[in-house]
């Protein structure tokens, strides 16, 4: 995709909303991806509705199933992926990129120039895959990859909320 700009909505009431960007689902193999000055915008929303509890999730690129791999995907030029996700008392859960939330082991090595980003609760998700992240890039959320190359210049920082105690504690 080159000069694009993608946006998606989904909203609920009293029930799970759900968006995506793209998705890349079960026997699959993409040799190149490539969002080039693109913006990909994923948003969804969930209201509650009596007793019935909304709950809402989003992600700008998925990566799942059997067999399905995605070598070589990059953002280059300025291509953001933002993702984003509201409820009214529900879960709400936003993912740039997720990888591996179904049956399988998934693969995705991800590329970011020094002009692009990913903007989300978790910027890249495995739940079980294998994920390459390659970044000179900016990245807004929290990360669970496999291996993480970055050669942004300037401060790397880690913003760790509560509920990331656990995950790193020993580790800094």
């Amino acid at each position: 995709m080159a000069g694009s700009s993608v946006d998606v909505y989904a909203l609920a009431a009293g029930a799970q909303s759900q968006a995506a960007g793209i998705s890349l689902h079960g026997y699959t193999t993409v040799n190149s991806l490539t969002l080039d000055h693109t913006l990909l915008g994923v948003s969804a929303a969930a209201i509650d509705v009596g007793e019935s509890i909304g709950t809402a999730y989003a992600a700008g690129l998925m990566v799942d199933g059997t067999d399905t791999v995605a070598d070589d995907s990059s953002l280059t030029n300025g291509s953001i992926i933002f993702a984003r996700a509201s409820a009214q008392t529900g879960e709400a859960i936003s993912y740039g990129v997720l990888v591996g939330n179904y049956d399988g082991t998934p693969e995705l090595t991800l590329n970011l120039d020094a002009q692009s980003g990913i903007l989300a609760d978790w910027a890249v998700y495995t739940a079980d895959g294998v994920v390459t992240l390659n970044t000179s890039g900016v990245i807004g959320g929290r990360l669970l990859v496999t291996d993480l190359t970055s050669s942004s210049s300037g401060v790397f920082m880690a913003m760790v909320g509560s509920d990331d105690k656990a995950a790193v504690k020993g580790a800094i």
